[in-house]
């Protein structure tokens, strides 16, 4: 029975990863466009040390997700030029830099 328990804790622990890693990597890919609002719902709802923590937990679903949503459409055609990938600027624009 315990084995059962460990099971849906290992799942659970990686399905509550994908799902908050996926909203946090859009989140963090609008910031990166300097979107006013992503930047202020930051600023309200984390301080500059849980930004950071949350941004280098979920480090490769932001890379997934910049690969998926910038990178992909300007192979393809559809976008002009992606904006550049800098993991290290996304704290300094949340909280650093006036909008």
């Amino acid at each position: 029975m315990g084995e059962y328990y460990l099971d849906l804790l290992i799942r659970a622990i990686i399905l509550t990863y994908l799902v908050w890693g996926f909203a946090f990597s859009i989140h963090a890919l609008l910031i990166m466009c300097r979107t006013k609002s992503a930047i202020k719902w930051a600023r309200r709802w984390y301080s500059p040390k849980v930004f950071r923590l949350e941004s280098f937990i979920f480090y490769p679903m932001i890379f997934i997700a910049y690969i998926l949503f910038e990178m992909l459409p300007f192979f393809i055609g559809i976008n002009k030029e992606p904006f550049r990938f800098n993991i290290d600027n996304l704290s300094n624009i949340v909280f650093y830099e006036d909008m």
